[in-house]
């Protein structure tokens, strides 16, 4: 108050004021309020002929009779509680049942508004504590039987700290579990497990279930985890030794260990044919970043080195070809130079054993630079991808064949969402869908769609 006191004289009416208003026209103040809480809306006649009221600044309630003096159901300065809810802009509505309820704007439990109700006496029931559906969505969709699409977002929740949804056909986004505090925000691709989903953070790796979220692994993962062919998950560290490792679970134990040579900061996992396969961000013969594949008894080999010209810092899961017979992924950098001297980035294929090395394209201005996400390989046998920059300056979906002919398929403009992080899957309608981070009505991320026409009514390939 003391502040509002230097710019505007200490005004007692600056809270606002209650007023009546005769069908002549005449005005005459009932009721002024003083300090920072004020009349939030109109007032609502009660049955029991009181007029109730709540005010804008803090939790409070009032009540008055035509010609009488206002009183404190609850006061703004001793209120019940935030969680009860902040900032009411609606009239009560009073109920069969005799309670007046309301909606707020803030407060709650996620601070996102609440529904409550009070009666007279001041008894304050809280009976929905808006939480958000999570902000930051990170993740490449999962599409999963039963038309269902999942995912997480970073932050946002009922803690905070992140959530994991379900986007239904309808487009209802659907909270199917909160993060939990204490485990680290969610980032990197879901993993479907048996009745369940395993969810990297930064701090852990997650178990999303009917019950909610429990701990599976208690380490530092980089990027998404896998499954090895005998069940047990393997994922990558940064944590376990210098040049990070990869590790699996029951119980945890080295598989590998990065010695800089054979690369360095190691990323998200896939396996194929009993063998697992990755990406190394740094180390390597150019200390730009290496492919590799690792057996579960250990067998490790180096399939390619990347020198620049090639890529640099690949940092995506990897993906099959169509046939299997190959990987494709992307690096964030490298390749074009003509717009920076890092490059904007490439899209490779390599064969399983490393023999065969083939940059597939590299971003020029105009089509997108930094793709972050896995690629998707659909039936037309093209793999299509995002970039988290470039086009318009907020990203791109791309497409690029086996013989390396590229297309750009969508630039992000302003309203559309900005900056796709993860990689797109395909729908059940043959849409591709995937998640930007930023932008949107509230400028923290959307789910888009975009239509492929070789792709409609087509189903979708999943080896994940």
């Amino acid at each position: 108050r003391d502040a509002f006191c230097g710019l505007f004289g200490c005004d007692t009416r600056f809270a606002g004021s209650l007023f009546k208003v005769t069908t002549s026209g005449v005005v005459s103040e009932v009721h002024t309020f003083t300090g920072l809480a004020g009349p939030g809306a109109g007032v609502t006649h009660g049955r029991d002929g009181w007029l109730y009221g709540s005010t804008s600044g803090g939790f409070g309630i009032y009540r008055f009779r035509p010609g009488g003096a206002v009183e404190w159901i609850v006061t703004p300065d001793n209120a019940v509680d935030y969680a009860a809810g902040f900032t009411g802009t609606s009239t009560f509505v009073e109920a069969d049942d005799g309670r007046l309820y309301m909606g707020t704007l803030q407060g709650g439990v996620g601070g996102y508004g609440t529904v409550f109700s009070t009666t007279a006496a001041g008894d304050v029931r809280i009976h929905e504590s808006f939480r958000s559906e999570g902000i930051y969505p990170t993740s490449t969709l999962l599409f999963r039987d039963g038309g269902l699409l999942y995912g997480n977002t970073y932050a946002g929740g009922s803690e905070t700290v992140g959530s994991y949804f379900a986007l239904h056909a309808s487009r209802l986004v659907e909270t199917i579990a909160d993060q939990p505090t204490g485990h680290g925000n969610p980032i990197g691709d879901l993993v479907a497990a048996q009745d369940a989903f395993l969810a990297p953070t930064d701090a852990r790796i997650m178990r999303v279930h009917n019950a909610g979220v429990t701990m599976a692994w208690q380490f530092s993962p980089v990027g998404t985890p896998a499954f090895g062919p005998e069940g047990t998950v393997y994922a990558a560290t940064n944590g376990w030794s210098l040049d990070g490792a990869i590790v699996r679970t029951d119980p945890e134990e080295l598989v590998h260990a990065f010695n800089g040579a054979d690369g360095s900061r190691p990323s998200g996992l896939m396996e194929w044919n009993g063998s697992l396969y990755g990406v190394t961000r740094e180390g390597g013969a150019f200390d730009m970043g290496t492919v590799f594949s690792l057996k579960p008894d250990g067998t490790f080999a180096t399939l390619h080195h990347f020198n620049g010209a090639d890529g640099k810092w690949p940092l995506a899961q990897l993906s099959l070809t169509i046939d299997g017979d190959g990987l494709v992924g992307t690096t964030t950098a490298g390749g074009n130079t003509s717009a920076s001297a890092d490059g904007a980035g490439t899209v490779f294929r390599v064969s399983l054993d490393g023999a065969t090395f083939t940059t597939l394209h590299a971003f020029a201005p105009g089509e997108g630079s930094q793709p972050l996400g896995r690629l998707l390989t659909a039936h037309d046998r093209r793999f299509y991808g995002t970039t988290f920059t470039g086009g318009l300056g907020f990203g791109t979906v791309f497409a690029v064949s086996e013989d390396g002919t590229f297309e750009t398929l969508h630039r992000f403009a302003p309203g559309e969402g900005a900056f796709p992080f993860g990689g797109l899957t395909q729908g059940p309608d043959g849409g591709l869908y995937g998640t930007t981070v930023y932008g949107g009505r509230a400028n923290v991320g959307t789910i888009y769609r975009v239509q492929v026409a070789a792709l409609a009514g087509s189903n979708a390939i999943d080896r994940r």
